[in-house]
C-alpha cells in the first residue's frame, strides 16, 4: 500500500444489518471511471457525532474496514470527514444521509461540513457515482442558508444545473428548477437587498451578487428585490 500517490479517494459508506458501518475505499475520478489499478491510502477519517462539537478519529489503512464508533440503529447523525480535516470524498448510505440532510435543515453542522456536504454530493453526481436526485435533496435542504461559503457553493451549484435546462425553458423541469432557485436564494437575496446599504460588511456585498445578480439573471427576481411571493 502507497500512500503518496496520484488523487485522492472516495469512501463509500455500507450499512449492515447488525447496525455496524462498513466503509471501502478507491480512487476517485471526476470522469466516473474505475481505476484499474484499486490504489489505496492510509485514511484518517474524522468522525463528528449529533450532539457533540468534538470529533474523533478512526484510521482506514485497507481497501475496507467497519466505524467502530458508528452505529446506524441510532437516528442520530453522523457526520465523516469532520470539518473537512481530509482530503477524500464520502459516499453515504442513504440511511445516513437522510440523517445528514435534516441536520442541514435544523442548522446542526456547521458551515464547513454543510459545504463539504453539498460539494461531495454534486462531485459524486458529477462522476456519475450518485443520482442527481440524490444531490437535488441535499442542496434543498440549503432553504435558510446564509453563511456566504455556502451560498457561493449553492449559486455554483445552481449555475450548473441551469445548463442542463438552456433548451428547455419552457419545460416543466425547468420551471421546477426556477422555484427551487427561488427557495434558496430568494430569501437572503431579499434580506440583503438590490441596493447597498451604509456601512454594510464587505460579505454582505458578496451575498447581494450571488443572490440578486443571479436571480435577476435569470429573471426569478425585478431589480428592487421583492418578495418571490410578489413575483407570480
Amino acid at each position: 500500500m502507497e500512500n503518496f500517490q496520484v488523487g485522492y479517494p472516495v469512501l463509500e459508506i455500507s450499512d449492515l444489518e447488525n447496525g455496524e458501518v462498513q466503509v471501502s475505499q478507491g480512487r476517485f475520478l471526476s470522469n466516473g471511471t474505475e481505476d484499474a489499478s484499486k490504489p489505496t491510502w492510509i485514511v484518517p477519517i474524522g468522525v463528528l457525532n449529533a450532539g457533540s462539537s468534538e470529533s474523533y478519529y478512526e484510521l482506514l489503512d485497507g481497501t475496507s474496514g467497519l466505524l467502530s464508533g458508528v452505529n446506524t440503529n441510532s437516528s442520530e447523525w453522523t457526520k465523516l470527514n469532520a470539518y473537512q480535516s481530509g482530503i477524500f470524498r464520502v459516499k453515504y448510505s442513504d440511511s445516513m444521509a437522510s440523517k445528514l440532510i435534516t441536520a442541514i435543515g435544523k442548522s446542526e453542522l456547521g458551515p464547513e461540513d454543510r459545504l463539504s456536504l453539498l460539494s461531495d454530493n454534486f462531485a459524486l453526481a458529477r462522476a456519475s457515482r450518485l443520482s442527481t436526485a440524490k444531490a437535488l435533496e441535499v442542496l434543498k435542504a440549503f432553504n435558510q442558508e446564509t453563511e456566504y461559503t455556502c451560498i457561493l457553493s449553492i449559486c455554483a451549484c445552481l449555475t450548473e444545473l441551469s445548463r442542463l435546462f438552456a433548451q428547455k425553458t419552457d419545460s416543466e423541469e425547468y420551471r421546477g428548477f426556477k422555484r427551487l432557485a427561488e427557495q434558496l436564494l430568494g430569501p437572503i437575496g431579499k434580506a440583503v437587498g438590490w441596493d447597498a446599504k451604509p456601512g454594510e460588511s464587505h460579505i454582505q456585498s458578496l451575498l447581494r451578487y450571488g443572490a440578486c445578480f443571479i436571480l435577476h439573471g435569470w429573471r426569478l427576481c425585478k431589480p428592487n428585490m421583492r418578495p418571490v411571493s410578489d413575483l407570480h
